[in-house]
């Protein structure tokens, strides 16, 4: 049986192992809620994830990646229950071998693998989304969406009502 092939969403002119920040999504397997559930936060706190097992997996995933790669820096994420949004940057170093374009592939499978095989089973979807953030206005954009995601998760394209 032929598989078809995905369309790139990436720009076929754009360096992507250039200097820049991007804005990434994950997702959940199946868009599964694996990762935890939102609260409902009060009026002193905002709603936030309340992290499953797998969510704390993710998030001490992060750590260690923040940690161990000296040429992405993480701005800023947040864990939903069924994908995580990542906010990073790519400086001008090179410190590893692969081609500077598949900086950010290797680290998303890098970041997939480590959490796979900390967790015992697969957490997540094929590919993931990748945006380039253009200018302080786009990144600005996306910092707030990462702080606002909790409290707009029943809205979200992503939302599921049924938990695990």
């Amino acid at each position: 049986m032929d598989i078809p092939k995905r369309k790139s969403n990436r720009l076929k002119s754009y360096d992507y192992g250039q200097q820049g920040c991007f804005f990434l999504t994950l997702c959940a397997k199946d868009r599964l809620p694996l990762f935890g559930s939102i609260s409902s936060g009060t009026d002193s706190t905002p709603p936030e994830t309340d992290l499953s097992v797998f969510g704390k997996i993710i998030c001490n995933q992060l750590q260690n990646m923040i940690s161990t790669y000296n040429d992405i820096k993480i701005e800023k994420y947040v864990i939903m229950p069924n994908h995580v949004h990542l906010l990073i940057t790519l400086c001008n170093e090179k410190q590893s071998d692969s081609p500077q374009n598949s900086r950010i592939p290797f680290w998303v499978s890098t970041f997939k693998r480590f959490t796979n095989k900390t967790s015992g089973q697969d957490l997540w979807q094929r590919s993931y989304y990748d945006h380039i953030i253009r200018d302080e206005e786009d990144f600005l954009i996306k910092w707030n969406y990462i702080d606002s995601n909790p409290a707009k998760w029943t809205l979200d394209d992503m939302y599921v009502t049924d938990p695990l």
